[in-house]
């Protein structure tokens, strides 16, 4: 009978500890931060040789290029690398080390564009981008298939249209952010009405839309009729995270016009995400300078990790920093508070250590205590030790579904 009590007790410490889990692993996703914030999960290894792009150099696109091996990266300068000139020039070039701080010497490859975004899809290369002569207006989008030679698309027209309406999101409009997920192109972009400007500047913010994957795309329509993000934020970053269903948005927020540092937001793909309550925002997360503008985060996934760029010291220096993150995808959305219940790893080591522990007491150790207390009553019979060994077993099986429930440290 004790043996039985014994199990029982085991049994709901065992169910105990899973509905903890939740509490357990909250605590350390709110408690993930970058390296300017407190107790950060999220490390950031800056690179040894910042700015790994020079002055004058700003709006940079990453992709890891895995034929190669390399990190592609376009951005936007002058007429020439390092000099001042408006940046309305694209320039392309990678990296040429294993820890991928060293670069080629820069190519320019487009010129009269402003504020272009690159992504790939089916080995052809996007580029979504203003036209110089209004930096702001329409929105416009160029192909390549070798990452220099960039044409025109969607017949010459825009994807984007400015309005001249003063109350109109579209008035004024930059920095779009674009990923492609079945079929769909889904576009985040900084906007403002007319009262946007370096005095207003929490007039800036973040507005959605959207367009059919295709050769006429059409972004005006569908864009949404508020912004989602809002209260001085711009210069989105997005990226799909699969394994989540859902999207990753790096954003500058500003706390005034000369302001701004970078953090996050995330919404389900399975959400109207032209809706501000479909996003939720992860502020624990924080990179810049507090007494500059950091702005324009990019990264490229590679097999060691994520490996970022940011623009420093908006406007006078002016360059490109560089650092890295040791974690996957799936592990950065996951630390900066964005996953689900489906995968409650606590980030601490110590935790899941001491979880296992307590998990592998209740499972062994107190069975035999319980079958050691029956002994001294009344002596073991062969049915307390079918009990004991049927126990074990299922405690065993029960304890390797927590193991990969919890995945690896």
């Amino acid at each position: 009978m004790k043996t039985r009590q014994t199990m029982a007790v085991a049994v709901v410490g065992i169910m105990a500890m899973i509905a903890f889990l939740p509490m357990l692993s909250s605590a350390q996703e709110a408690g993930a931060v970058a390296n300017v914030g407190t107790n950060t999960s999220i490390v950031t290894v800056p690179a040894y040789n910042n700015p790994v792009l020079v002055n004058k150099s700003c709006e940079p696109s990453m992709i890891y290029n895995a034929s190669q091996g390399w990190i592609d990266v376009w951005f936007t300068g002058g007429a020439t690398y390092g000099a001042s000139g408006g940046y309305i020039y694209l320039w392309y070039t990678h990296t040429t080390n294993a820890n991928y701080t060293a670069y080629t010497t820069p190519v320019r490859v487009m010129q009269n564009i402003r504020f272009p975004y690159v992504v790939q899809y089916d080995g052809i290369f996007y580029c979504f981008a203003h036209n110089s002569s209004a930096i702001t207006g329409n929105l416009y989008m160029w192909t390549s298939h070798d990452k220099v030679t960039w044409t025109i698309a969607n017949g010459g027209k825009a994807v984007l249209h400015h309005s001249a309406t003063t109350s109109s999101l579209r008035y004024w409009m930059a920095n779009p952010a674009v990923i492609l997920v079945d079929g769909v192109w889904h576009m985040w972009i900084e906007c403002g009405n007319s009262s946007a400007n370096t005095t207003n500047w929490n007039y800036f913010g973040i507005a959605y839309s959207y367009s059919r994957f295709g050769s006429s795309l059409n972004f005006t329509t569908n864009m949404s009729s508020s912004m989602v993000i809002g209260g001085g934020t711009g210069a989105p970053f997005a990226q799909y995270v699969a394994d989540r269903n859902a999207a990753l948005l790096v954003y500058h927020q500003l706390t005034s016009a000369t302001l701004a540092r970078e953090t996050t937001a995330t919404a389900s793909m399975s959400r109207n995400l032209a809706l501000a309550s479909s996003y939720t925002k992860h502020t624990g997360f924080v990179i810049g300078i507090v007494t500059q503008v950091t702005a324009d985060w990019t990264w490229a996934i590679t097999p060691t990790g994520l490996v970022f760029q940011i623009f420093h010291d908006q406007p006078s220096t002016e360059d490109i920093y560089q650092g890295s993150i040791a974690l996957n995808l799936d592990q950065f959305y996951d630390a900066i508070g964005g996953r689900d219940y489906t995968t409650m790893l606590p980030a601490n080591v110590h935790q899941y250590v001491v979880l296992v522990v307590v998990m592998f007491s209740l499972v062994l150790v107190m069975p035999v205590i319980g079958l050691a207390q029956v002994s001294k009553d009344k002596g073991i019979s062969k049915e307390n030790v079918i009990e004991l060994v049927v126990f074990e077993v299922v405690g065993l099986v029960l304890l390797g579904f927590l193991v990969v429930f919890l995945g690896p440290v």
